[in-house]
C-alpha cells in the first residue's frame, strides 16, 4: 500500500509507507448531503455519544468530525455543547466510502 506523506513530515523521505503514520491526505465530504443538529449539553467532548444518538453507533463518529472539518479540528476538545454541526447521511457516506479501496 502506497501512502503519500505531507512535504514537511520527517517521514516524507523514509521507506516507512504505513496507515497508521502521518498520513497527509483525508477523504473529502464536500458536498455531502444530511441534516442540521446542535449539539445537547450531555454531549460536550462526547463525539462518540453524539454518534450513538444519530445513528444508533458510536462507530460513525468520524462521519461528523469529517464532515465538519472546517470547525472541528479535534474531535474531543473542539466538540462543544450549542455547536450546529452537519450530520451526514451515513448510507450515502458509507457508500462512497467503500468503493475507495
Amino acid at each position: 500500500m502506497t501512502v503519500t506523506y505531507d512535504k514537511k513530515s520527517y517521514l516524507n523521505n523514509t521507506p516507512i509507507r504505513s496507515f497508521y503514520l502521518d498520513i497527509a491526505s483525508v477523504p473529502s465530504m464536500k458536498g455531502v448531503t444530511g441534516k442540521t443538529v446542535t449539539v445537547p449539553p450531555e454531549c460536550e467532548n462526547r463525539i462518540d455519544l453524539f454518534s450513538y444518538q444519530q445513528y444508533g453507533s458510536s462507530r460513525y463518529w468520524w462521519m461528523i468530525a469529517l464532515a465538519n472539518a472546517d470547525i472541528i479540528k479535534d474531535p474531543i476538545w473542539d466538540f462543544r455543547s450549542g455547536m450546529i454541526l452537519m450530520v451526514p447521511d451515513k448510507s450515502k457516506i458509507l457508500d462512497e466510502f467503500s468503493t475507495l479501496r
